[in-house]
């Protein structure tokens, strides 16, 4: 949500002493090795990189991407959602990784493309503009908010006033890792933000289980999942069959292990909730720098 008018301001002129304008252009966010590119006029960019780097802030999918990739050197990091590409671009990769960054909003690949031009690793990213879903098919509406990208879905269900539609070509995750020659055997970083489609993501990636090492930061938001025609506890319960499951804390390198859909929903106090989720195919892959909790 965007910030009251208060705050704003007083975010603002902290933008201002740090960047030296309160509308940049492309920010380097703490500790990442490059700037990352966007549009100035975009609320979400301005709530999520101006104002939180100018507080030294770090989301937590960013803070787990980074650890992940310095703990298992992943063969393949796998950015589904990449947004203005903060998460890719956060840090640097091993010799012969490779780093693909899929979005499905075409506006933001202008912005993308000078993200990857500036990194170190520009050579091992590729970028996709497709809509990740189960099959390979024709394009399909996606909607988003010119003023406030990160809320872009597939999901019609979801669109508000003052969405656009665009048309985007779509491919399952199976599809896009086959025409790049991807080699799904080894280690794989993952996150995945693509407000409500994770179910059927899911879906189409059927060569997830063929990685022997994984590390994953997925969002899971009940009510988006169920309007996408995949429940919470169907989504949930395919994870667990092949993963362990986690539940993340805000702003802390913490992990709750999950049991069962009950352990998960349990934690919140209402049937709606919204969370990251983390996954692993053992306690191995999880980066030592987090910690579990009961």
């Amino acid at each position: 949500m965007p910030p009251t008018s208060m705050k704003s301001a007083l975010l603002d002129i902290l933008s201002w002493m740090r960047f030296g304008t309160s509308r940049p252009c492309s920010v380097i966010p703490p500790g990442s090795p490059s700037p990352v590119a966007f549009n100035p006029n975009d609320g979400r960019a301005l709530k999520k990189l101006v104002y939180d780097s100018a507080r030294n802030r770090v989301s937590i999918p960013m803070v787990f991407w980074r650890d992940a990739v310095a703990h298992l050197q992943p063969h393949l990091a796998l950015d589904v959602g990449a947004n203005y590409g903060e998460c890719f671009s956060a840090c640097n990769y091993p010799p012969g990784s490779k780093v693909v960054a899929i979005e499905a909003n075409p506006t933001l690949m202008p912005f993308l493309e000078k993200t990857r031009s500036a990194h170190p690793a520009r050579d091992n990213i590729i970028l996709v503009n497709r809509l990740v879903s189960d099959v390979k098919g024709k394009a399909q509406p996606f909607y988003f908010d010119p003023a406030w990208t990160g809320g872009g879905s597939a999901v019609g269900s979801l669109r508000k006033i003052g969405h656009v539609c665009t048309e985007v070509a779509t491919d399952s995750l199976d599809g896009i890792l086959e025409e790049l020659s991807v080699v799904t055997s080894d280690s794989l970083v993952l996150k995945v933000d693509i407000e409500g489609y994770e179910g059927i993501l899911l879906r189409g990636f059927s060569t997830l289980t063929n990685f022997q090492r994984v590390a994953g930061i997925l969002e899971f938001s009940s009510e988006m999942l169920e309007k996408a025609g995949t429940p919470g506890r169907q989504v949930y319960e395919q994870l667990q069959k092949n993963f362990l499951v986690f539940n993340t804390t805000k702003r802390k390198r913490e992990l709750r292990r999950l049991t069962s859909w009950e352990d998960l929903a349990g934690q919140f106090h209402r049937a709606d909730f919204h969370t990251d989720l983390v996954i692993s195919r053992s306690m191995a892959d999880l980066p030592p720098s987090w910690t579990l909790r009961d």
